[in-house]
């Protein structure tokens, strides 16, 4: 009984084959393994270069998306009140009004909100962190070294607002530390 059924399949297989081959008008199938493990070689020859051309092409690109990125930050950074609050920062001056300094709360956080949004891009694989150092590590550092900014991050954060500035305290530097921070000058 076994036997008759797998003269069946061998008959019915053998029929699908002849069929398939007919309708492609091929008599007989034309690859060799020798000849299949040829084209298999020629092919890995030929899409090698293909493949390194494409990684450094994603390379070029991701270099082109951290620049456009950065420049549209260092824009927003150096245009408006975000270059005064930079600048008492770096001077070690008051920030906010009810504090004595010139800037309201919204100020700061705008100012602040672009770091925020550095950090959620760097996160997310968009930027690179030496990037993101090269361009504005020295205002990242002196903002989170700044009482001022810690005092009202906490402040903030007391108000409800916890997802604030996570992506800021994402890129914070390394070697900083909550204690190190600069005192400010009346």
């Amino acid at each position: 009984m076994k036997a008759r059924v797998k003269a069946a399949l061998r008959r019915i297989g053998r029929s699908t084959h002849r069929l398939v081959l007919r309708a492609l008008r091929i008599g007989r199938w034309p690859f060799t393994p020798d000849r299949l493990i040829s084209i298999a070689s020629v092919v890995t020859i030929l899409g090698l270069p293909i493949a390194i051309y494409q990684i450094r092409d994603l390379r070029e690109q991701r270099e082109a998306r951290t620049f456009a990125v950065m420049s549209y930050a260092d824009q927003q950074l150096n245009s408006g009140v975000n270059v005064k609050i930079r600048h008492a920062i770096f001077n070690r001056l008051r920030l906010l009004q009810q504090n004595g300094g010139e800037f309201t709360p919204e100020n700061l956080r705008d100012y602040l909100n672009v770091f925020d949004t550095l950090g959620e891009m760097h996160e997310r694989g968009r930027i690179d962190f030496d990037s993101l150092y090269f361009w504005h590590g020295d205002s990242i550092s002196r903002a989170f070294r700044n009482a001022e900014v810690q005092w009202f991050i906490k402040l903030d954060k007391m108000g409800g607002n916890f997802d604030y500035y996570v992506g800021f305290e994402s890129i914070r530097p390394q070697s900083e530390n909550n204690s190190g921070s600069a005192p400010i000058r009346k």
